[in-house]
């Protein structure tokens, strides 16, 4: 028997035996996802099935840098950290191309004044820009919530036959993957999962919350109806979740800290 002790963002803590015939898979399928990805996504769920392998649920890290949704969702559909400004301009487009549906009710301004927002930088992302993003790779995308560990699936009645998931602690997002053994690379992550026909994706949706409790418990979040920022470069000033550092983050001297 193998042994591989999980990393510290999986959902399990203790170490796991992993059988020879897991081993072995998992080397075939890190072989294989990067010439057929499509063909590894069956094989995992076969091998669930008949081997009853389920591997590690791994949070991978995205910067912190005002586009972590974008790079998140680049990460678990492309294997790309850094489509945040190609992915601006699909939801720009989008939104332009629909200002029917894309009114200033729905988005909360002006069809013009949004995509203008949405293209800079500093500006973040939420639900809006997930539900867009799901139906341009045409993929749900799971988002859980560490706070209250609810998941909030974008692209759910469109029939999408395949998902993939972030992980949100309140101010930030990071992408969710399966990894077979501590130590295997991330470009060998397992990031797209087939949707069953109970529209859901298997044993992989209990690792995912298993997860996110998990960082509940460690109050891994950002609880962000109760809490203040303040400014260490301007430190007799605190400022006010999202709005407060939006305007602090325009200011390259600000460093922000959670009081």
């Amino acid at each position: 028997m193998r042994h591989f002790e999980h990393p510290i963002f999986s959902g399990k803590i203790k170490q796991k035996k992993v059988s020879n015939c897991d081993y072995y898979l998992s080397q075939i399928h890190l072989r294989l996802l990067v010439l057929f990805p499509h063909l590894c996504n069956f094989l995992y769920s076969q091998a669930i099935k008949i081997f009853g392998m389920e591997g590690t649920i791994v949070r991978r890290v995205i910067p912190s840098d005002n586009s972590c949704l974008f790079n998140a969702v680049g990460y678990v559909m492309d294997h790309d950290k850094h489509k945040a400004p190609q992915l601006r301009q699909v939801i720009a487009a989008t939104v332009a191309s629909d200002p029917t549906q894309y009114s200033e009710a729905f988005l909360g301004k002006p069809n013009e004044e949004y995509r203008a927002w949405i293209l800079n930088p500093e500006k973040w992302g939420g639900a809006i820009e997930l539900a867009i993003l799901a139906d341009y790779y045409g993929r749900e995308i799971a988002a859980y919530d560490i706070q209250t560990t609810r998941c909030d699936l974008y692209g759910q009645g469109k029939n999408y036959h395949e998902r993939v998931m972030l992980i949100y602690d309140g101010i930030h997002y990071d992408a969710l993957a399966i990894s077979f053994y501590n130590g295997a690379p991330e470009e060998f992550d397992q990031t797209i999962f087939t949707v069953q026909k109970d529209r859901t994706i298997g044993p992989i949706e209990r690792l995912a919350l298993n997860l996110a409790k998990e960082q509940q418990r460690k109050r891994s979040y950002t609880d962000t109806a109760n809490f203040t920022l303040r400014c260490e470069g301007l430190p007799d000033w605190s400022c006010w979740p999202k709005g407060g550092y939006e305007a602090c983050t325009s200011n390259r001297t600000c460093q922000l800290s959670r009081i």
